[in-house]
């Protein structure tokens, strides 16, 4: 339940302009974190990095990696967002590698090796949803949603350097239940083509929270610009033994979730590929069998020019499973074989 919620959290982050994230002990790092969160963010080459253990569940039990990356552009209101981000998913001891782009006029799925287009009506009904939001809604205010809740104890912790820039570093804990809580906002006439998305009970939030261990939550502030370049979670949870039957005899796990955003306002170059072939196709063949399954998809050619070899996709999953999840400086050599 934790992937999804977090994943919609994505969509508000990658909106570009948000309200405050702050609130806590430090003053300071409240008024840094609504700098951050109140920039607008036009242009960016975008990591996101979403990785899962979970103990007790054989084919879990090895961490499950997620990342999408590459350059993202905003196009205003009336347009969704331009992307030409690889994809790639590595976990038991298989990756698989595939992509999307959008023109914000046109839409792709790069699968194997092959681009296959979204038909016009289907981007033309995303681009009437996504014109059809409230003003502000590229922020989290907008979609309802208040992140100066979620956070506790925020605090100044130093500097860093990401994607080349000095940052100011904002540690803090996250308030579980009341992230929960407002994420739940992001269905019904919050943002219409979210209005089926199952919600949380009042129940579900509280046994979420007594569950959650540690929920840690980072953010790193350009010192120059005041402008978001990191924003890192790591969740750990454990299951009481008396939950485990109904949950396939899960134990416990670690989530962690990391964007990165470097050449932040910078030109970035996204174009629609030559010769792709319709969606349909695409859905013929997945429903015919994918002829040989993940594997088939290694060292396929991602959203912007090719993706990752087989080699290095391998490489990757290999480091993926001796790392611990909660090792920010593990994972991030591991993604660093990627490149």
């Amino acid at each position: 339940m934790l992937a999804p919620l977090l994943a919609l959290a994505v969509v508000a982050i990658v909106g570009a302009s948000a309200s405050g994230c702050g609130g806590g002990d430090s003053k300071e790092a409240r008024r840094i974190l609504r700098q951050g969160f109140s920039a607008s963010i036009p242009s960016a080459s975008i990591s996101i990095d979403f990785t899962g253990k979970l103990d007790g569940i054989p084919q879990l039990s090895r961490p499950v990696r997620i990342r999408l990356a590459g350059p993202y552009r905003n196009n205003g209101r009336r347009k969704i967002p331009s992307l030409s981000w690889d994809v790639s998913i590595a976990g038991g001891g298989q990756a698989f590698s595939t992509g999307l782009i959008s023109t914000g006029d046109r839409a792709f799925v790069i699968f194997q090796g092959t681009a296959y287009e979204v038909s016009a009506a289907t981007v033309a009904d995303l681009n009437r949803r996504w014109s059809q939001r409230r003003r502000g809604t590229t922020s989290f205010a907008g979609l309802g949603l208040h992140p100066l809740d979620w956070v506790r104890g925020a605090s100044m912790d130093g500097d860093s350097v990401i994607a080349g820039v000095k940052t100011n570093h904002i540690a803090a804990s996250l308030d579980v239940g009341k992230m929960l809580a407002d994420l739940n906002r992001l269905g019904g006439s919050t943002v219409p083509s979210l209005g089926q998305t199952p919600k949380l009970t009042a129940h579900d939030i509280d046994e979420v929270k007594k569950v959650v261990k540690n929920p840690s939550f980072d953010v790193y502030v350009g010192k120059a610009d005041g402008r978001i370049r990191r924003i890192a979670t790591n969740l750990e949870f454990t299951v009481p033994s008396s939950a485990r039957a109904k949950l396939r005899g899960l134990k416990g796990g670690t989530i962690t979730f990391d964007v990165e955003l470097a050449g932040v306002g910078a030109p970035q170059a996204i174009a629609a590929p030559k010769g792709a072939r319709p969606i349909s196709d695409l859905r013929k063949q997945l429903a015919g069998g994918l002829g040989g399954g993940l594997g088939a998809g290694l060292g396929a050619p991602g959203a912007a020019g090719g993706g990752p070899s087989g080699s290095k996709l391998q490489s990757y999953s290999q480091c993926l499973q001796k790392a611990n999840p909660s090792d920010t400086a593990a994972l991030q050599r591991c993604s660093a074989l990627l490149k």
